[in-house]
């Protein structure tokens, strides 16, 4: 998995130079906050890009609309560059999820020098504590609410309330938008439901655990997840114990998450002859069905489609797993020896 990077002074260093740089670059004086004209979209910044669709969808042309954080990289490692800066340094808005397990960089130091840089400003972070759930696998709570379209249509509310009251926004255009983008997302839940006879008493092996809230509107039995922490690389010991559970309770689905490592998915998929489904959590990757994933609404449906089109692994595949092989060449290295040191007395 790929490493979390801790927000440090240097860290904290670097993106004010950047912020240096990038205002340097800006050759029109920018208030933050300042009216736009009629023929001026308003400028927002979100985090990731399921937030950069919501805003699209609620706010449609009255919006131009940026994300940090493409879907193929981590949210928890990114690292904002001058172009990123750029646009915060220009943006009336900036949308975040709001919990500093999924934005660590902005509370670590983004906010400060964007707020230094551009004190108008305005934040709209749209979870909150009630829209998170504990994860009994991770023993502690999951942030990836938005995988379900219940969440989802909680957070649109939120960025909406926060528009409505701008009088930059054209109310009466904003409010159609809003209601036919939640008329969407109610669509989606009965997709949902409908497709839950499906998955009826399907148990899985996730690889991180975005993917939470969907498998629970679906019943889907969740019994273990590879990536226990953000950012640290399972042990061993804790594949191991995968394995076994794979192959005492006959599991053969693990739900890979595709813009992360996924050497120790497809090894363990190898050794217990298990199918992947490679779920897409972000918008801006392509499925397995060869469609780019760049709405809300096309990652549900598309995550449901993969969940019924398991993938096979490339490469050999073995009914004996990869460390009962390496305890097995150990053991034969070892006897080996004990007979050489044996013929050497003799």
């Amino acid at each position: 998995m790929k490493n979390h990077k801790k927000v440090n002074n240097f860290g904290k260093i670097s993106i004010l130079v950047l912020f240096t740089f990038a205002s340097m670059t800006i050759t029109l004086p920018l208030s933050m906050g300042t009216s736009t004209t009629e023929a001026d979209p308003i400028q927002v910044v979100t985090s990731i890009t399921i937030l950069q669709d919501f805003v699209q969808e609620i706010a449609g042309d009255q919006v131009e609309v940026y994300s940090l954080v493409d879907g193929n990289e981590d949210p928890h490692t990114y690292e904002p560059n001058p172009t990123e800066i750029q646009k915060l340094i220009q943006a009336d808005y900036i949308i975040l999820m709001g919990r500093e397990d999924l934005e660590p960089y902005w509370e670590g130091s983004l906010k400060e020098v964007a707020l230094a840089d551009n004190p108008n400003l305005k934040i709209i972070t749209v979870m909150n504590a009630t829209m998170e759930e504990n994860d009994p696998l991770l023993e502690g709570i999951n942030p990836h609410g938005w995988t379900s379209p219940i969440i989802a249509k909680m957070m649109v509310e939120n960025i909406y309330a926060e528009f409505q009251i701008d009088a930059n926004f054209d109310s009466t255009a904003l409010d159609s938008t809003y209601n036919a983008y939640q008329a969407t997302l109610d669509t989606l839940y009965q997709e949902i439901l409908e497709f839950k006879p499906q998955v009826e008493g399907l148990k899985v092996v996730l690889h991180h655990p975005s993917m939470m809230y969907l498998l629970n509107l679906l019943g889907i039995e969740r019994v273990a997840v590879i990536q226990e922490k953000e950012g640290s690389e399972p042990s061993a010991k804790h594949i191991q114990d995968i394995q076994q559970i794979m192959i005492e309770q006959n599991i053969s689905i693990i739900i890979n998450q595709p813009n992360l490592d996924v050497a120790d998915v497809a090894q363990l998929a190898r050794d217990t002859n298990a199918k992947i489904v490679n779920a897409i959590p972000l918008l801006g990757m392509t499925g397995d069905n060869n469609d780019l994933i760049d709405t809300y609404a096309k990652m549900i449906r598309y995550n449901l489609w993969a969940l019924v089109n398991p993938q096979e692994v490339p490469g050999s595949t073995s009914n004996i797993p990869s460390y009962q092989i390496e305890i097995i060449f150990g053991s034969m290295l070892i006897g080996l020896v004990v007979l050489f040191k044996r013929h050497e007395k003799s």
